[in-house]
């Protein structure tokens, strides 16, 4: 009998606007969506300091997919940006951590596409604003 596996269907990507996210992450997400390697009801939430409404991160996802992303991964720029959701905040603001959070239910995976000297804000405002269970926190970058 082994440990029973949760599945996150939902992301909360901290630094959404930035580069890195625009480059790398949005098009490998709409990769995985396109191949179906998302869960079913997957959402995906931005937190970034622009201020935009949901309908604007909405065109920021499409257009850095359909830029940045492959053939493939073209296809489900409509699609992903369609699943979006933005909340305008300071990814080291535990109210705007919360906001995000809110937009959903279940765990998540909090994704930081930041620059490291501003992961330590961060994770403190996320442990200020409180996991649900079983989420995790994502952190690319070398050290």
């Amino acid at each position: 009998m082994g440990t029973p596996t949760v599945e996150i269907r939902r992301m909360v990507v901290l630094g959404a606007g930035g580069d890195l996210a625009a480059r790398l992450l949005l098009p490998g997400l709409a990769g995985l969506l396109q191949l179906g390697e998302l869960p079913e009801g997957f959402e995906l939430v931005g937190v970034d300091r622009p201020d935009w409404d949901d309908a604007a991160f909405k065109k920021h996802v499409h257009d850095s997919v359909a830029e940045h992303g492959d053939p493939e991964a073209r296809k489900a720029a409509a699609a992903l940006a369609a699943v979006c959701g933005f909340v305008q905040g300071d990814a080291g603001d535990p109210a705007a951590l919360t906001a995000a959070l809110a937009r959903g239910d279940g765990p998540a995976v909090i994704y930081l596409a930041l620059p490291p000297p501003v992961f330590a804000a961060a994770i403190t405002a996320i442990g200020q604003a409180g996991l649900p269970a079983d989420s995790a926190i994502v952190i690319e970058k070398p050290f």
